[in-house]
């Protein structure tokens, strides 16, 4: 069995006020609103903890007093990933895949220093090449870049022997 982990980018949100907080509400671009009451605890504070979300958001949060004042604030998250880089082997079958949600712009990648590139020429979220290996081992470097230009690295070695 395998552990799979997935990376989460969180922000606080933290709304205070001299007398009395009663709650909050926040919501990402026009989504539905998500309320946060005040607690027993700490009626002049409220602090919770939200996910981002990928790509470029806006974040709006409505605070409410005890006397039904509001203060909005807006804010814009910008998270986006790395591309994914998967290099597996198939006996003498070397299977190469980037994929990213936003778009890949550019790939270049080495097999014992010999260089090759691909460039995107239409909007692609995933692209596969399947390449020959040579007899022993072949040194691979993959290197990806998406249209935001975030770039991910890939080195190994693999080995194949008939």
């Amino acid at each position: 069995k395998k552990a799979k982990f997935k990376k989460v980018y969180l922000t606080i949100i933290t709304a205070t006020d001299e007398q009395e907080i009663v709650y909050i509400t926040y919501r990402w671009n026009e989504e539905e609103e998500i309320s946060v009451d005040a607690t027993d605890t700490s009626k002049t504070i409220i602090k919770t903890t939200i996910p981002i979300k990928k790509g470029e958001n806006t974040l709006t949060v409505i605070a409410v007093d005890s006397n039904n004042n509001e203060t909005t604030e807006e804010k814009v998250f910008v998270a986006y990933t790395k591309p994914d880089i998967k290099v597996r082997q198939f006996g003498k079958k070397l299977q190469i895949t980037v994929t990213d949600e936003i778009g890949i712009e550019s790939i270049e990648y080495s097999l014992n220093g010999e260089e090759h590139a691909w460039n995107a020429t239409t909007s692609k979220t995933e692209w596969e090449e399947i390449v020959n290996l040579e007899e022993g081992q072949t040194k691979v470097i993959v290197n990806a870049t998406n249209v935001k230009d975030i770039v991910n690295e890939f080195k190994g070695i693999c080995e194949y022997n008939p």
